[in-house]
């Protein structure tokens, strides 16, 4: 159903009305409909409906440095790069996920976006060169938090999965303990 539509209506139930829209990015979605509310099922009276709309399938592909997808970025994904260096899409070795900027060669380029977040401590929030207790409070801080919220920072979600939850946390304690 498309923006227009739902609006229509939310309004035309008594004692319901239409609060605000915001919008996101849907690759199952088509722009312009709505990809939810924030109200299902029963309203209670006097209730306000906010709607999500999409934009549609967004146009940047945010690639990772994290080749092999386990979450963080190391020797590993260092050494996956290293057997596809210097080679162009369609030749042997030829590895996509360690092209970093798309431009279908692993190269220099490519190499110094993993080894700014591999040298990067992941885990380290304040900068100092360590993992402990302040980064845990720091880290506590957007605890169950996602893209959007105030207290999210993704800076803290060492996954880029747009939620800090456990799968960070345990980044974090690995990295610590």
């Amino acid at each position: 159903m498309d923006e227009a539509s739902a609006m229509a209506a939310i309004n035309a139930v008594a004692n319901i009305s239409y609060g605000s829209s915001t919008t996101d990015y849907s690759d199952t979605v088509p722009a312009g409909d709505v990809i939810s509310q924030s109200v299902t099922g029963t309203a209670l009276c006097s209730t306000v409906v906010d709607l999500v709309i999409s934009l549609g399938q967004s146009s940047v592909t945010d690639k990772s440095t994290d080749i092999n997808g386990d979450g963080i970025v190391d020797y590993h994904d260092f050494a996956l790069q290293a057997a596809a260096w210097l080679s162009i899409e369609g030749q042997p070795g030829w590895d996509p996920n360690s092209d970093i900027n798309n431009d279908d060669v692993v190269n220099i380029d490519d190499l110094r976006e993993v080894a700014l977040d591999w040298l990067y401590i992941t885990g380290d929030l304040d900068d100092d060169g360590i993992i402990n207790y302040v980064d845990f409070a720091m880290f506590s801080s957007a605890w169950d938090s996602q893209d959007g919220e105030p207290n999210y920072n993704p800076d803290y979600d060492f996954d880029g999965n747009g939620f800090i939850n456990l799968d960070d946390l345990l980044v974090l304690v690995n990295r610590w303990l």
